[in-house]
């Protein structure tokens, strides 16, 4: 890519992050003040959608990171971990014939063995190793139930998601990888 290409999408990213960021300040919190907006005007920002604002703030700072998340979505037991293990080629998450992945697990470029667990609230992730995560966060038996009956597990609830660094190429350049099922992905912004 050209020197004179990158600027160009630089400068349509940041372009881009700013409106959002703008969006972001116009939906959320009410202030009582008018506010100046990155992309022009002045105006009385808030109209209450903070989670909204939130999710919107955070693609805006995604977008100017470089940050390109890919979505593996589908159902439980259909094989998004076991797609992306073998993309990665070998065994990055747990894959069984039985759900594993309760939680959005992340994909991000690293060196850590350890995988760092995001909570509601929480400034700092909860850091535990591989085998503890795995042990800790699979699905049980009383989770499908509970799964199959509300649509949600509660035990849950207050996690974010979690985020595992890897070493692979596919990683690199700001590239998230992020397997998911439908209703965690309707109901948890990514």
């Amino acid at each position: 890519m050209s020197t004179g290409t990158y600027s160009s999408v630089k400068e349509k990213s940041d372009e881009i992050a700013a409106i959002l960021r703008d969006i972001s300040l116009l939906i959320g919190q009410e202030r009582g003040l008018a506010i100046n907006l990155e992309t022009g005007g002045n105006v009385m920002a808030g109209l209450g959608f903070t989670s909204n604002a939130h999710a919107l703030a955070v693609r805006a700072q995604d977008i100017q990171q470089g940050i390109f998340k890919i979505i593996v979505l589908g159902e439980f037991k259909h094989g998004k971990s076991t797609l992306l293990n073998a993309m990665l080629g070998g065994r990055v998450l747990a894959a069984r014939a039985t759900p594993c992945t309760a939680i959005v697990t992340m994909l991000v470029n690293g060196d850590s063995s350890n995988v760092s667990v995001y909570k509601t609230g929480q400034d700092s992730p909860q850091v535990m190793s591989l085998e503890a995560f795995t042990s800790e966060y699979q699905l049980t038996r009383e989770d499908q139930e509970t799964l199959n009956k509300q649509g949600y597990i509660n035990r849950f609830e207050n996690i974010d998601y979690a985020q595992i660094e890897c070493q692979h190429s596919l990683c690199g350049n700001g590239v998230r990888l992020i397997p998911t099922f439908r209703s965690y992905f309707t109901e948890k912004s990514i």
